[in-house]
């Protein structure tokens, strides 16, 4: 299943690029802090991201991402003591959809599986939703919700970020 996604995607972002005008290549860094049922054992989220957009139209953009992120675990109180709780990476692979309201104004929205990095960790399906203001041709900052799901275990976390055009 995997591979078939990765093969999915590749082929369609080979697609799109082929069909418009322009290209937008940019690294992304961004952090936030953990939300719902793992809030308790995880603390935080910080990412990175290479990403792949194309004009499809004047107002929508079409692409990848492929990164890597990390949630940070807490140290938990038990009945037997003081419990470390590992950190748990993951390395997102997404197709990607940006929408523009304004000449500065941004939505966007990824879909993908973020795969486990460490030995005996799941992955799971990845999803973002974004916020974004243009501030030069150059960089854009955004506010975002990510969320890695599997099996009805959801989680998730609202953050910030900054994105540099290559």
């Amino acid at each position: 299943m995997k591979k078939l996604f990765i093969t999915t995607l590749i082929t369609l972002l080979s697609g799109v690029a082929l069909q418009a005008q322009y290209t937008g290549w940019s690294i992304a860094a961004n952090g936030g802090i953990a939300t719902g049922e793992f809030s308790e054992i995880t603390s935080a989220n910080v990412g990175a991201d290479f990403n792949f957009l194309t004009a499809v139209t004047p107002n929508l953009d079409l692409g990848g991402t492929v990164g890597y992120g990390r949630f940070l675990g807490k140290d938990i109180e038990t009945d037997f003591g003081t419990a470390e709780v590992e950190d748990y990476s993951y390395i997102p692979v997404a197709a990607a959809a940006r929408v523009y309201a304004t000449d500065k104004l941004f939505a966007g929205l990824q879909g993908g599986y973020a795969f486990g990095v460490e030995e005996g960790s799941e992955g799971g399906f990845l999803y973002r939703v974004k916020g974004g203001y243009k501030v030069t041709e150059k960089i854009d900052l955004f506010a975002m919700y990510q969320g890695i799901s599997n099996d009805g275990d959801n989680l998730g976390a609202v953050g910030a970020g900054i994105a540099f055009l290559l």
